[in-house]
């Protein structure tokens, strides 16, 4: 199972990294700035709703984070399987919401499978910033 976290973790790291990469790229021939020679800001939205753990899919949520910097929003949270069954993997779409519970974005995340009483994180991101998001929702991916 530590496996499986070690892989998923990999590929969202090498994703966001291509993700900065790419963007980087596009920069105007005219513009002398670097992304080093910048004073770049982390904002890391920490709300009272983020706080409070969530239940989906019998699994409990908690410790969610919700970071914007570099133009990449990422999604974090830890994810413990309270049932009495080993959980499946999932694929689901993580809803970010603003302080009113509207929808700013949606994207693809998996949580990987966890046996009774484990523990695993989930990480999904997004080439996007969305500093007003205060709040997530999960919900299964239909499958197609």
């Amino acid at each position: 199972m530590k496996v499986k976290n070690l892989i998923i973790l990999i590929a969202v790291v090498v994703i966001v990294v291509v993700i900065i990469v790419a963007t980087r790229g596009k920069k105007n021939d005219n513009d002398t700035n670097t992304l080093d020679n910048q004073n770049v800001e982390e904002e890391i939205n920490e709300t009272k709703k983020l706080e409070k753990s969530k239940t989906f899919e019998g699994l409990e949520v908690y410790n969610i984070v919700i970071e914007s910097a570099n133009g990449v929003t990422t999604v974090s949270a830890d994810i413990k399987n309270v049932t009495k069954n080993k959980s499946d993997k999932k694929s689901i779409d993580v809803k970010v919401l603003d302080g009113e519970g509207n929808e700013l974005t949606s994207f693809a995340g998996e949580i990987a499978e966890i046996d009774v009483g484990e523990t695993t994180t989930l990480k999904a991101a997004i080439a996007a910033t969305y500093k007003d998001a205060q709040d997530v929702s999960f919900v299964l991916r239909k499958e197609e």
